[in-house]
């Protein structure tokens, strides 16, 4: 599963803007994982994280640098934190009373 991000241009330069975030994380999680990955260098070009989420909406906005670019740091994030992950499932369907895969 990914989350759902979308990359905005703006006078101070782009922006990651996260409004979905994959089943069974959380955005403080997610907040302090980048925040990490940024001051250990693993991560180039994040210039800051906020975390406008409240109540039920999502909202995580990851500002970059200005040489920063937008696509590689997103493809990054998702390698390397949990906004991408992954599940293993198990389908059993009741066919003629016996259960099936």
């Amino acid at each position: 599963m990914r989350a759902k991000a979308e990359i905005v241009e703006g006078r101070n330069g782009s922006q990651i803007v996260v409004t979905e975030l994959p089943y069974q994380t959380s955005a403080k999680a997610i907040e302090t994982k980048i925040a990490e990955l940024a001051n250990s260098r693993s991560i180039d070009g994040i210039r800051n994280i906020d975390d406008l989420s409240s109540g039920d909406s999502t909202k995580l906005v990851i500002d970059l640098k200005r040489d920063a670019n937008a696509n590689v740091v997103l493809n990054n994030l998702y390698k390397q934190t949990p906004l991408q992950t992954s599940f293993g499932v198990n389908t059993v369907a009741l066919v003629d009373g016996v259960p099936r895969t």
